[in-house]
């Protein structure tokens, strides 16, 4: 897996998260698939499809970790920029498909430590690298409780579902 390329929009973005959120935790940030990512199809792989306008050895999707930075805010910009296909987030997703409505995700990894965001699948969006975010506005003491008590409740719901299941 030597020959491929984050694609440009994804490096762009990746650098707009760090230039915002400079002391985040990035251990669970990810672009290139592992053995089990190359064992089946995903966006973390690079792309080998022919005739297809995503040029040939790119990845299209990145994992960015939660900790230490505004999840809320940067899902609800992923949500709404032209360049996304979809996003995964505590057992949550919103997808381009279903007008970004916020639907259940049962996949294997509920991306509870992350953020998963996966391209549109054009050489367009792969290559647009303008920002994606602006400079964030501080957060007040109450808006950082309001956001870690949202985050709470998701993961406490995310629990609960998955408990329900076994």
């Amino acid at each position: 897996m030597s020959d491929w390329k984050l694609a440009p929009a994804l490096a762009a973005l990746i650098s707009d998260v760090n230039a915002t959120w400079p002391r985040r935790d990035k251990t669970f940030d990810g672009t290139i698939g592992d053995a089990a990512h190359a064992a089946r199809k995903s966006e973390h792989n690079p792309n080998r499809e022919p005739g297809d306008d995503v040029p040939d050895g790119y990845v299209t999707a990145a994992d960015i970790t939660t900790l230490g930075i505004n999840a809320d805010h940067l899902i609800d910009v992923l949500k709404h920029d032209r360049r996304v296909w979809y996003v995964i987030h505590a057992g949550r997703i919103y997808s381009r498909t279903y007008g970004f409505a916020d639907r259940a995700y049962t996949g294997a990894d509920p991306h509870l430590h992350h953020i998963h965001i996966s391209l549109v699948q054009t050489a367009r969006a792969c290559n647009d690298t303008r920002d994606w975010l602006s400079p964030a506005k501080p957060e007040s003491p109450y808006q950082r409780i309001a956001r870690i008590a949202a985050q709470r409740l998701r993961r406490i719901r995310s629990l609960k579902r998955r408990l329900r299941t076994k």
